[in-house]
């Protein structure tokens, strides 16, 4: 017959081979899944070192040729579209000297790089007259130079071609923090691990944390970030700022804070609990940047009005005070003297001022 405690040992051993069988299974499972997707790095690894020699191949074969803007396909890009707001001085550029650089499209026509380009020759044939061209005078130009490389778009992956994409604007140090943080947040949402990401891109741990929490930041303020990157202000403000011309001192404004902001303030935004604490931050680091117009939008309301309590606060204490002096000298009315009245009148117009402006 088995005791009591005999049985209680018996039943807790089997508990453990359960939870070491179910741990062992989770193990396994979890290896399988490492295992996998070791394979896929290495299948992208592949793919992409395959691509790159197809375009080193194109390059010294000198495979260029001119095909119709109509003729291109567009895909995805590692830029968003405000990046093309840029575009116009792109746009001159290939007016007054070509396109020096040619794009690099699949076989069928797929524009893997040179958006920009893209879209600069686009613009001139749309918008001629932005750009002080007379389209009857001048023939615009309706193609576009490519190399062209022998692989279909569906032979290339959508992760493939963000590397592509990002080598090449990394080169040219031309890709922002908010691109980076849509690139990062792409491998997460694919099922890499973060620390993938820190050896791909040889970043540190803190520095692809940080990026990656760019995305939290509420839409309407990228949309002010984006623009400080490219006029230094807002684009309200700098139209204000340069309707007249630049002061020399505000040319220099503009060259020195037009360009990419660094990752540490837009985490400092990122990081904030609440869309209320992202305008603080926001408004503490840049609300110079903005027109007054922007300062008083119904969007920055209320933290202009936060920041106005303690003035507010401080107005009606006095209001009060002064309101209680007031009743003071109107109980004693019969012993003051017409000089005291005259005070009395003055302090009343005084506070109707301090009301006025709360």
């Amino acid at each position: 017959m088995i005791g009591k405690k005999d049985y209680m040992e018996t039943m807790e051993l089997q508990l453990l081979k359960k939870e070491k069988a179910s741990l062992e299974s989770k193990l396994f499972k979890k290896q399988q899944e490492q295992q996998s997707l070791k394979e896929k790095v290495e299948n992208l690894e592949n793919e992409k070192e395959s691509l790159k020699k197809l375009i080193e191949s194109a390059e010294n074969k000198g495979e260029v040729s001119k095909i119709s803007l109509s003729e291109i396909k567009l895909r995805t890009n590692i830029r968003d579209e405000y990046e093309f707001e840029e575009i116009e001085d792109l746009a001159n550029d290939i007016v007054i000297n070509s396109q020096l650089q040619p794009v690099l499209i699949t076989n069928d026509n797929y524009l893997i790089s040179g958006h920009r380009r893209y879209f600069a020759i686009k613009f001139i044939n749309e918008s001629p007259e932005k750009l002080g061209i007379n389209s009857e005078e001048m023939k615009l130009p309706d193609f576009i130079v490519t190399y062209k490389i022998e692989r279909k778009n569906s032979d290339i992956s959508d992760t493939e071609l963000q590397e592509i994409q990002y080598s090449e604007n990394n080169e040219r140090r031309s890709i922002d923090n908010f691109q980076l943080s849509n690139l990062f947040n792409s491998y997460l949402d694919k099922g890499f691990e973060q620390k993938y990401i820190v050896e791909k891109f040889k970043k540190t741990k803190g520095n692809v944390s940080s990026i990656v929490a760019i995305k939290k930041i509420d839409p309407k303020l990228i949309r002010l970030l984006k623009e400080f990157q490219i006029y230094a202000w807002s684009k309200s403000k700098f139209l204000e700022e340069s309707n007249n011309g630049l002061e020399e001192f505000k040319q220099q404004y503009y060259l020195n804070n037009r360009g990419i902001i660094g990752w540490k303030p837009l985490y400092q935004i990122a990081k904030q609990n609440s869309l209320i604490n992202q305008k603080k931050e926001f408004l503490s680091l840049y609300s110079t940047r903005l027109s007054e117009s922007e300062l008083k939008s119904s969007f920055f309301s209320d933290c202009i009005e936060m920041k106005k309590e303690p003035e507010k606060a401080e107005a009606v204490k006095s209001v009060l005070k002064h309101t209680n002096n007031l009743n003071k000298m109107i109980k004693d009315l019969k012993n003051v003297d017409s000089n005291k009245i005259n005070d009395i009148v003055n302090d009343i117009k005084l506070l109707q001022q301090k009301i006025q402006k709360l």
